[in-house]
């Protein structure tokens, strides 16, 4: 019994941890909130209640999942920063815009797979989702105006013809 109480402790905990560092995150980097400001960890904290509330109820709603098919969605749902970090590494002209729309689409998607069903054609609604992610990721930044940095700008403007 002690064991499992230490167990159910240490998830708490992190989860807690979670919830208190998405608030953080949402309030100072996404809002654009001062990090002095005590106002700013008062929002964080309304942001993390706000999460767990709507995954409480999220929970009570899909009672028909199983702590498997959670371990599937996170997998699913992890699966769509793939484009984001391994196609930056490899192509300079990956942009952010459509790399984020390309990540909120496949999200999305795999969020679906939750409502729908896990399989579309016996292929993980994830799956599906990534293949959207990284074709609106590379079709957009591929479609997107070049940009040329500043100091390319002043070397043409000073190069005479």
């Amino acid at each position: 019994m002690v064991v499992f109480i230490g167990a159910l402790a240490a998830i708490m905990s992190t989860a807690d941890s979670v919830l208190l560092s998405l608030g953080s995150l949402a309030a100072e980097d996404l809002l654009g909130r001062s990090r002095a400001d005590s106002d700013t960890t008062a929002l964080g904290k309304r942001i993390a209640g706000a999460t767990m509330i709507a995954m409480a109820l999220l929970a009570m709603v899909a009672r028909n999942v199983t702590l498997w098919g959670f371990i599937e969605l996170k997998m699913e749902l992890l699966v769509q920063c793939v484009p984001s970090f391994l196609i930056a590494l490899h192509w300079s002209r990956l942009r952010a815009r459509p790399a984020a729309w390309g990540l909120a689409a496949g999200t999305l998607i795999a969020m679906a797979g939750l409502v729908l069903g896990k399989r579309i054609a016996g292929v993980h609604v994830g799956v599906i989702g990534l293949a959207v992610n990284i074709g609106i990721a590379l079709l957009g930044s591929w479609l997107a105006p070049r940009f040329t940095s500043r100091r390319e700008e002043c070397g043409r403007a000073a190069t005479p013809r």
